[in-house]
């Protein structure tokens, strides 16, 4: 079992080697996306702030498209805190999505429960975590022209494959935030209505 572990770890190894060295003359750049068309009304959900990330952690996300607003639901308290980092190119490792599991303990949450559940067809990680008092659900996952992803290692595995059968590397980082003020269920509850009503415009405007 170990040495079929090895082996296939070599193989991934190998096939990334010659993605980095032959795969960049050939690959496929799609246009960068205007992100700022996504609307400010989906579903049941108003914009009610654009978010502007900081230009420290622009420079450290390192996209080539950002996207950051807050949502609220009509009728409702519940807000919904909308990023998307989208990167043209993989090859070379300057250009990666960083996890929001190793972003956010970085700015001070502990993590309470992680998962995956489900949003209609759609397999998400969920994390329920807590700064202090302040509690929050947050929902992320990864996309690529072909695939949504959940594992951080399984995209990188795919972006390798892309490459070599497609000539894309480009991929996008989706992430929900939604405040809970202690009702996490609740709040899981609110950020699934959130994505559902989302998900059609985002997988209009990112490249297929």
């Amino acid at each position: 079992m170990r040495s079929a572990r090895f082996a296939a770890l070599f193989l991934f190894l190998f096939a990334e080697a010659l993605w980095v060295t032959y795969g960049s003359p050939l690959e496929y750049l799609p246009p960068i996306p205007d992100l700022g068309r996504f609307p400010h009304e989906v579903g049941g959900w108003s914009m009610q702030s654009e978010d502007p990330i900081d230009p420290a952690s622009l420079k450290v996300l390192n996209a080539d498209a950002t996207l950051s607003r807050t949502y609220t639901e009509k009728g409702a308290f519940w807000s919904a805190q909308l990023l998307v980092a989208w990167f043209q190119t993989q090859l070379g490792g300057e250009k990666q999505p960083h996890s929001p599991k190793v972003c956010f303990p970085a700015a001070g949450w502990i993590t309470l429960k992680s998962d995956t559940i489900r949003a209609g067809e759609l397999q998400v990680n969920r994390y329920v975590v807590a700064d202090g008092p302040h509690h929050g659900v947050m929902l992320y996952w990864y996309r690529t022209p072909f695939r949504n992803e959940t594992s951080e290692w399984a995209a990188k595995f795919w972006s390798v494959d892309d490459a070599l059968l497609h000539r894309r590397t480009d991929t996008a980082l989706l992430r929900i935030f939604v405040p809970s003020s202690g009702n996490d269920e609740a709040a899981s509850a609110a950020a699934v209505r959130f994505l559902e009503s989302a998900r059609p415009a985002l997988e209009q405007d990112l490249p297929r």
